[in-house]
């Protein structure tokens, strides 16, 4: 074998955001994927194409300054670079520890548009060849619904078989006591001196 060389290939990063779109509703309905660096900054969001290259904790000048000048941040103020949202970062520094995963608060529009202070169930999975994380996200009463329409099932068919199990109890029990009780009528009657009965 001999060395030949170094293959180097560049690539929008759009590619990320449409690959993590496609994968919309993969965990469940209204689920969705968020591809974060290791300086928690969305590389791509299937959910919010506006909070893509936006740090969910505030990043300090320094760094700010190296990542745009290798161009993993845009040209803009800090104080545009960042959608802060404490409960994400807690959940992101909790996958250090070994967790993959977590609940957080949705705060207004950072992280799906269409809700306001939700409780989210993110799944993580650390990528291979970067120190980049994936997290599916979905709301926790969406997650939870089919939970709940199981149970609800459960109960109706545990009714069900409980009043079956009554009707079909009465009807037996009538079944072994009716002839016991012209039994003990008809040894009444005799007692009482008629004996054609």
């Amino acid at each position: 074998e001999e060395f030949a060389g170094i293959l180097m290939a560049r690539y929008p990063a759009s590619i990320l955001q449409d690959y993590i779109a496609a994968n919309n509703n993969l965990t469940g309905p209204s689920s969705y994927a968020i591809l974060w660096d290791e300086n928690k900054i969305r590389l791509a969001n299937g959910n919010s194409t506006g909070s893509i290259f936006k740090a969910v904790a505030p990043l300090d000048e320094e760094s700010i300054v190296k990542l745009q000048s290798i161009g993993r941040l845009p040209k803009l103020p800090a104080n545009e670079l960042v959608l802060q949202n404490d409960s994400f970062v807690k959940g992101l520094e909790s996958i250090s520890a070994g967790k993959d995963t977590f609940t957080a608060l949705e705060m207004d529009g950072i992280e799906n548009q269409d809700s306001s202070g939700e409780i989210m169930i993110a799944a993580t999975s650390k990528t291979t060849y970067q120190p980049w994380v994936v997290t599916f996200i979905q709301s926790q009463s969406t997650a939870l619904a089919t939970i709940t329409q199981q149970t609800r099932t459960t109960v109706v068919i545990a009714i069900v078989i409980v009043l079956a199990v009554s009707i079909l109890g009465i009807f037996v029990a009538q079944m072994f006591t009716r002839p016991i009780t012209r039994l003990t009528k008809t040894a009444e009657k005799i007692a009482g001196g008629d004996l054609n009965a």
